[in-house]
């Protein structure tokens, strides 16, 4: 499958998009399936050279039924952005939490932690709290039908040398024969180097779809991008290139991803930039 897509990409796109299309759509098909969650929710990351692109859509399910104002990107501080998919909020009798507000409460914990070591604390921080905050519900109302994916987020910026840091911290349940439901996280460290690098998280079926390119609307999605981001510099083609994934996400799966898609990108240069925001996301350390 990725061999006649890298065949694809040598007849139609040109460098450096032809290397970023393998590189997203490696990530894409190499996660599959597992990577779904049954409550909505999609971002994407997109990074090469000095640049690193994050957008996500901003529907939100829960038991109360939908919101189409819900912002699952943040910028933590000039250097570093956050984005979280899944259950990025959640009330019950134990009270209630948002995700990004418990990303920023970690941050500012953690804020005088040497560069270099912050956001990998910041993801096991985050990944920690919010599996303990989830667990109970989990355990106690196994009729809500969770997800083996609760939450998956990325924290992506620059160190102190000016050195890409991206963390991804996935929160799920535990299989615990006999032991009842529980709840866990792990984290990974993705490629640090400036080469090219994507990661799709949430809801992934269309991105595989576009990735694996057999049907007939994959070719189309496909001749469209190229397109469209044709004689665009890199940092174009990154911002575009994600939002793309996105809006055919909520375009053909609209029942679990919707509403306006906000974008951010962070470079060592310009530091933190809001390519589209809209008012929910106005509020944070960096805005």
């Amino acid at each position: 499958m990725i061999s006649s897509l890298a065949k694809w990409c040598r007849s139609t796109c040109a460098f450096p998009w032809r290397v970023l299309f393998v590189a997203v759509f490696t990530a894409i098909l190499a996660r599959g399936a597992n990577g779904q969650l049954s409550i909505g929710s999609i971002a994407v990351l997109q990074s090469a050279d000095d640049y690193l692109v994050i957008a996500a859509d901003s529907k939100k399910l829960n038991a109360k039924g939908v919101s189409l104002h819900s912002c699952k990107v943040d910028a933590l501080d000039d250097q570093l952005i956050f984005a979280n998919t899944g259950y990025g909020s959640y009330a019950s009798v134990r009270g209630k939490w948002d995700a990004t507000a418990v990303a920023r409460q970690h941050y500012h914990v953690l804020a005088n932690t040497p560069r270099h070591e912050l956001i990998s604390a910041l993801a096991e921080a985050y990944g920690a709290d919010l599996a303990a905050k989830l667990e109970p519900d989990v355990k106690d109302h196994p009729e809500e039908g969770w997800p083996q994916s609760l939450v998956t987020a990325i924290f992506a910026g620059f160190d102190e040398k000016r050195q890409r840091v991206v963390m991804e911290v996935n929160i799920h349940q535990l299989q615990r024969d006999g032991a009842g439901r529980a709840v866990g996280y792990s984290t990974k460290r993705l490629p640090a180097s400036d080469a090219v690098f994507a990661e799709v998280i949430g809801e992934t079926a269309i991105a595989q779809e576009f990735a694996a390119g057999r049907t007939v609307r994959s070719q189309s999605w496909r001749n469209g991008l190229d397109f469209e981001v044709r004689g665009l510099g890199v940092k174009e083609r990154l911002v575009a290139g994600a939002e793309k994934i996105v809006e055919l996400t909520a375009t053909y799966q609209p029942s679990i991803v919707a509403g306006a898609i906000d974008t951010v990108l962070v470079s060592r240069k310009t530091k933190v930039k809001w390519i589209h925001r809209k008012p929910e996301c106005t509020k944070g350390v960096a805005h």
